[in-house]
C-alpha cells in the first residue's frame, strides 16, 4: 500500500533519483539528483519506484531584507 505525501506552503518533500528517469511533472532526473516538491508543483506526492525519499522539509520564505 502507498501513501501520498501531503505537501502544504510550508512543508516540502526532499526527493533523490535512485537511476536516470523522467518524474510525472515531465522533468528528467539523474542518478543521485536531489530536488524538492513543493506546493507549487503538487498538493501530494507518491514517491516513484525510481525516487527515494530524504524527508520533509520545513520551508522558510525570505524577503529581500
Amino acid at each position: 500500500m502507498l501513501h501520498a505525501f501531503t505537501i502544504t506552503e510550508t512543508k516540502a518533500l526532499h526527493l533523490k533519483a535512485k537511476q536516470n528517469f523522467t518524474d510525472i511533472y515531465n522533468k528528467k532526473r539523474k542518478a543521485g539528483d536531489e530536488w524538492l516538491v513543493t506546493h507549487e508543483l503538487a498538493s501530494s506526492h507518491i514517491v516513484d519506484i525510481y525516487e527515494e525519499r530524504v524527508g520533509q522539509v520545513k520551508l522558510t520564505k525570505l524577503t529581500k531584507d
